[in-house]
């Protein structure tokens, strides 16, 4: 279970905005595959660093404000990396997980 905090509805929010986004331009899977490509340990994580860098890469107009809002409720690793997974599950449900991923 993902925890979404106290900014619960500014997250929820933020994630319906990129997957609306997103599923508008037709960029789901490329979004996911930046992702994964990302992840060379192949276990689910990804630096914070390289996880904004694929979100302004996907939407440049993004803002830092936004970016920290997605990020926020992922699982950290012992290594501070966030768990990419959980955010494509965010963003898109399981089927997407079971198909792109």
């Amino acid at each position: 279970m993902i925890a979404l905090g106290d900014q619960g509805e500014d997250v929820q929010k933020a994630y319906n905005v990129l997957s609306d986004h997103l599923k508008k331009h037709k960029r789901e899977k490329e979004f996911c595959l930046l992702l994964t490509n990302s992840d060379t340990n192949k276990n689910g994580f990804i630096k914070r660093e390289t996880m904004e860098k694929c979100l302004i890469k996907i939407t440049p107009k993004i803002k830092q404000m936004q970016i920290d809002l997605l990020i926020r409720p992922l699982s950290e690793d012992a290594d501070h990396n966030r768990n990419y997974l959980e955010m494509v599950f965010l963003l898109f449900g399981k089927e997407i997980l079971n198909s792109h991923i």
